[in-house]
């Protein structure tokens, strides 16, 4: 026993390494009988520290442990001697003493204090050799742009400002610089942070067209394909499967708390950029709720199997994270207007996964074979198929619904008919309740037989179906028809004035300017431009006849800003100048 008067622990040098040194007794403050004495080798220290053995051959560097009065317990020996430090200079956490770069971290714990100690000219060698290899790219290119610049001189002048003035926008003065290489400088930075705002936009129309892919927002394969384009994203000839993924599965939270929100998203950022890694662009993703991710796969630019990839990274994130998560995996599908369905057969197999079988791939026997199948996303898309007259998607969705309740379930005949409310449902609210009221009875002719033909039900339903949307397509052309119909008839009465064109009539019919450049050459066979240009020339003939009237008046009269652009319209239009027609009637 030393120091029986003793009662706090401490740590104490010995040999290369040190002790730590706890007092005991029988009672919190009885008689000491003895000490506990942990003897900590220095060589054991060096092999912990994995950082310090990659340098401890390099007689420059120096780590050192001291006690919270600052004594030395340990060093490193690979540095002769290490500066005294008073205890400001212990919590500073870095600073520069006698040429020396000096690190320091307290435990709070322990009370010990941890000391890295390099030169300062060694610290900054490398970035020293950095900066004069940039300096030596630096100079190379300002030298082979002098070199270009003398020889465009020689041939066209002055090559600088006419580059400038290329590389700026149309009416803007080009910027002026005091030498050629603030010009390289100031343009090389400009493209860089163009081409960076271009990368960044990919990535953010690339993720919201999956989002809205995943959100069925798309309604006809024209408006997919054009998502695709903005977005980069070729959808030809590829097969996409889903998974459904679930972070932290079998916890039912009842209430997040923002710490564990921010949990979650760092979980669920390190499980994404996993599976990144494995599958590269053949992955995309759209959050479903707090905890929950859908993955898309191109599936036919990937060697390994969805399965396979769900089950590695479950067991990667349950490695390095320690949390469980269940997998629901989808069936796959090559027309992406379509992939709700493999979506929703993601949810169900998420629905039947175990503990013991946390990845699930959708079978049919997952399913509920007695009830009907009719999720509200399809009641959506085949609505907004029927509105918009699209009736190959239409057709497309009824297969699907026909395929799932009448191969892979056996409805009974109260489920059969709670399937036949919901198509009469999507109908009434898509088509003309009168027509509809009219081929009801014809419906209900099946479903009253004692047995229900169910191929004769959904070939009945096509045709329904069809109709309805071959009326709405009649309807809108009759509705577009008329409006460009009140369209001409507000041109007739506002053609003169100056500022008539696409913009005006399209602010007075709330369209824009290209539907309404589109919409009115579908129906009328012509342009915009044409039609306004015509009717403003035949005025002007009827008012040329009247010699009293400048040919500026007229003009003015029929709507032009200036005699150079009504003359012009006039000789398009009639083949001869307003003076030459006018000398032609005399």
């Amino acid at each position: 026993m030393v120091a029986a008067d003793s009662a706090i622990p401490s740590f104490r040098r010995n040999g290369n390494g040190f002790e730590y040194v706890f007092p005991f007794a029988k009672q919190m403050f009885g008689e000491r009988l003895g000490v506990i004495i942990l003897r900590i080798d220095g060589n054991q220290v060096a092999q912990k520290m994995k950082f310090f053995n990659d340098l401890e051959n390099r007689e420059l560097y120096m780590v050192e442990l001291l006690d919270k009065d600052g004594e030395q317990l340990w060093a490193s020996h690979s540095a002769e001697e290490f500066p005294e430090l008073t205890s400001q200079e212990l919590e500073s956490g870095y600073l520069e003493k006698d040429g020396l770069s000096i690190i320091t971290a307290k435990s709070e714990k322990l009370g010990l204090y941890y000391v890295l100690v390099l030169p300062v000219k060694e610290s900054l060698k490398e970035l020293a050799t950095m900066k004069n290899i940039v300096l030596l790219l630096m100079l190379s290119a300002i030298a082979v742009g002098i070199t270009m610049a003398v020889v465009q001189a020689i041939r066209k002048g002055k090559p600088v400002d006419e580059a400038l003035q290329a590389l700026t926008p149309a009416g803007e003065e080009p910027e002026r610089y005091a030498n050629l290489g603030t010009a390289v400088t100031e343009i090389v930075k400009r493209h860089e942070d163009v081409l960076r705002e271009v990368e960044q936009n990919k990535l953010s129309l690339k993720k919201t067209f999956f989002d809205d892919l995943l959100k069925a927002e798309f309604s006809t394969e024209a408006q997919l394909r054009s998502g695709a384009a903005k977005a980069g994203v070729d959808i030809d000839n590829q097969i996409y499967q889903t998974a459904f993924i679930q972070l932290f599965s079998g916890n039912d939270f009842i209430s997040v708390d923002e710490q564990t929100m921010n949990e979650i998203r760092v979980l669920s950022r390190l499980m994404k950029n996993h599976l990144r890694e494995i599958c590269g662009n053949n992955v995309w993703f759209h959050k479903k709720d707090y905890n929950s991710e859908i993955a898309v796969f191109a599936i036919d630019n990937m060697e390994e199997d969805v399965y396979d990839i769900i089950r590695q990274t479950r067991e990667w994130v349950m490695q390095e994270c320690q949390i469980e998560i269940t997998s629901g995996i989808g069936g796959t599908c090559n027309n992406l207007l379509l992939i709700w369905r493999s979506m929703e057969e993601a949810r169900i197999a998420l629905e039947n996964c175990t503990r013991e079988n946390p990845v699930v791939s959708y079978r049919v026997e997952l399913v509920k074979s007695d009830e009907y199948y009719f999720p509200p996303i399809a009641e959506s898309k085949l609505e907004e198929s029927i509105q918009s007259g699209q009736w190959q998607e239409a057709k497309d969705i009824l297969a699907l619904l026909e395929t799932e309740n009448c191969v892979n379930r056996k409805l009974r005949r109260t489920q059969f008919i709670k399937l036949n409310q919901k198509f009469m449902d999507v109908l009434g609210a898509a088509w003309n309740k009168e027509e509809l009221q009219n081929d009801a009875f014809w419906i209900n002719e099946i479903l009253m037989q004692p047995k229900i033909a169910q191929q004769e039900y959904f070939q009945r339903m096509r045709h329904l179906y069809r109709k309805a949307c071959n009326f709405n397509v009649e309807k809108k052309q009759e509705q577009k028809s008329r409006m460009v119909e009140e369209i001409k008839e507000y041109i007739r009465a506002h053609y003169c004035e100056s500022d008539m064109g696409l913009a005006k009539v399209g602010s007075q019919f709330r369209v824009s300017e290209s539907y309404l450049s589109t919409l009115f050459k579908e129906q009328s066979g012509g342009n915009f431009g044409d039609f306004l240009e015509t009717l403003r020339i035949e005025k002007a003939c009827m008012l040329l006849q009247d010699r009293t009237i400048t040919v500026n008046e007229v003009a003015e009269e029929v709507g032009y800003n200036s005699v150079q652009s009504f003359r012009r319209a006039f000789k398009r239009v009639k083949g001869v100048s307003p003076k030459e027609l006018r000398g032609s009637e005399t």
